[in-house]
């Protein structure tokens, strides 16, 4: 019986034939380079190319032979704007086994040094005591090893300040770095002409949605003051934060200017005139919990804004609403006005809550004043004893913050200190005063590991303690206080063991986070704190854990696993929260 394959067989097997043939003419391959320190090393694997190209998996023969051949020159290219112009490079390509191995020893011989570092100023910026110091704090100098990126820094260095001084006409006449292969030696020359500083002219608004007056009150300068960029940028930075406007672009015009006056032109995109944004969680606190927020960024020219935000949980059901009156130039208060209705049931209370008020906020140098006026009523119960309380609420804040990032700072702080209280002659069930101060301070150590301590103390004055409502009681406990203890587990008890609040509070808190990829951070903390008694017995429960960190592009997310020592915890609780660091 003979056999005759059929033209598909023989198509298929040819086929498979030249796929194999083709698979072992690639290789995959793995890139040692060694000889170097870390910094030399990364960059001599992102210029040398058989480094990127071995990523991509298997690569053919010939292309892994023509990469390696060009590696070196890539590699000593690598290292010249480090300073090393004289590398000795020793490859090999190893071709035995399923995984070559291009492996490069490294010597880089001596930095180039520099012989004369020649950085100069002329025009009307000579004597200016601020480009001086750009001048003498220029990263390089003779007898350094030549780093063309502290080269580049200290050039962008004296144009940056050139700008900020209002020298818009500077120009570099000479930017040289002069090298000499045979003397192996090099010098910097840099000439830096100012030309002459400008003022401040007139700001104008491109823009239609609200009235100039509204945003006038930005501008922090006169027409005629000297230039100053940092002001141009703090105008951008504050419209930006404003409720109008998604996009924001300060410039001055520079080829309009009379005389030495610069215009200023602002130009303004305007945000949707309404956000909704619908949340949906679970904490160990709360329970499952919702939230539907509606901003109506701009009801009229006048720029008012209103905001409603419902809020439902297992222990919370409210709803608030907050219609905002922005000021006019020249004048920079907020005012507001608000009203809220919530039902509040945490396990050792429940209160029915209505209040209405307002409330006026300020700037005042680098703190955030805020002024409010409310009337407050409730109707609650705690350990079975029935109350209510109607309080005319005076209120004042004053609070102060800086971080050099908002979602992820490595250097910042906030403090704040709030009062509040009542007198039971003007309209009010009862007279008190409350005082709360807090702290937070966040320290960062190489860009990869946060220290962050945080201190809140409050105290109560009042003879009318049990006329107070559950929400000025101090209670502590929670994925915001005391972390590894329940939402409002702390805190003074009846002689039934049933919570009652207290008249003084104490929390400190200790953390670290380090960095495990670009958006994720492990943490470890420490917190101790409670709700006392003035007078009574000083205890602290303390509780302690490790947490997981998410840097999302609006906030930090946290999921903390924590461990309370103390009564009534002595277990593990998780804890899950969201919002900026300060």
């Amino acid at each position: 019986m003979s056999f005759r394959p059929t033209p598909i067989a023989v198509l298929s097997v040819l086929l498979s034939l030249t796929a194999t043939a083709a698979f072992a003419q690639t290789a995959r391959v793995r890139v040692e380079i060694t000889g170097l320190n870390a910094e030399l090393r990364r960059n001599a694997q992102t210029v040398a190319s058989i480094t990127t190209a071995a990523r991509s998996g298997r690569l053919p023969v010939a292309r892994v032979e023509q990469l390696h051949a060009r590696a070196e020159d890539e590699i000593a290219l690598a290292l010249e704007p480090f300073g090393y112009y004289r590398p000795t490079i020793r490859s090999q390509l190893d071709t035995t086994g399923s995984t070559w191995v291009a492996r490069y020893q490294v010597e880089p011989g001596p930095a180039l040094l520099l012989s004369r570092v020649a950085v100069a100023i002329s025009g009307e910026g000579e004597r200016d005591s601020t480009l001086e110091e750009g001048v003498t704090g220029f990263p390089l100098a003779a007898g350094d090893a030549l780093r063309h990126d502290l080269y580049d820094q200290g050039k962008l260095t004296l144009a940056g300040l050139a700008a900020e001084r209002g020298y818009l006409d500077a120009a570099f006449d000479t930017a040289q770095i002069r090298i000499d292969l045979e003397a192996y030696t090099a010098e910097i020359a840099l000439h830096l002409s100012t030309g002459p500083r400008y003022s401040f002219g007139p700001v104008t608004f491109n823009q239609d949605i609200v009235d100039p007056s509204l945003l006038e009150g930005h501008v922090t300068f006169q027409p005629g003051d000297e230039f100053e960029l940092s002001k141009l940028i703090a105008l951008q930075r504050d419209l930006s934060s404003s409720p109008f406007f998604s996009q924001v672009e300060v410039r001055p015009i520079r080829e309009n200017a009379e005389g030495r006056n610069v215009p200023i032109e602002v130009s303004a995109v305007p945000r949707k005139r309404q956000r909704y944004e619908v949340g949906a969680g679970y904490g160990t606190d709360t329970g499952f919990r919702g939230t539907l927020e509606v901003d109506f960024r701009r009801l009229n020219r006048k720029g008012h804004n209103a905001t409603v935000r419902l809020e439902v949980s297992q222990i919370r059901r409210n709803i608030a609403g907050q219609y905002r009156f922005p000021p006019s130039y020249p004048n920079t208060a907020n005012y507001a006005l608000s009203v809220s209705a919530g039902d509040i049931s945490p396990t050792w209370s429940s209160t029915l809550r209505l209040a209405f008020g307002a409330s006026r906020s300020q700037m005042r140098g680098p703190l955030r004043e805020v002024l409010s006026l409310s009337y407050d009523l409730q109707d609650f119960t705690v350990a079975d004893r029935d109350g209510t309380s109607n309080l005319l609420v005076f209120g004042t804040s004053h609070s102060w913050l800086t971080a050099d990032d908002r979602v992820l700072p490595f250097s910042g702080g906030l403090l704040q200190l709030d009062a509040r209280g009542s007198i039971d002659a003007l309209a009010s069930s009862a007279t008190y005063l409350q005082l709360i101060a807090r702290g937070k301070l966040i320290k960062g150590i190489g860009g990869q590991l946060r220290f962050i301590g945080r201190l809140e103390v409050g105290g109560t004055f009042t003879s009318q303690f049990t006329d107070l409502p559950p929400t000025i009681r101090f209670v502590t406990g929670g994925d915001r206080t005391v972390r590894g203890y329940s939402f409002e587990s702390l805190g003074p008890r009846d002689v039934e063991g049933r919570i009652v609040g207290g008249d003084v509070q104490l929390i400190a808190s200790a953390e670290a986070d380090c960095a495990l990829a670009k958006k994720w951070r492990a943490a470890v903390f420490f917190d101790v704190g409670n709700a006392l008694v003035w007078g009574g017995r000083f205890s602290v429960a303390k509780g302690a854990g490790l947490g997981a960190r998410w840097v999302s592009p609006v906030g930090m997310v946290r999921v903390d696993v924590a461990y309370g020592f103390d009564e009534p915890s002595r277990g593990i609780r998780l804890h899950l929260t969201f919002g900026p660091d300060l």
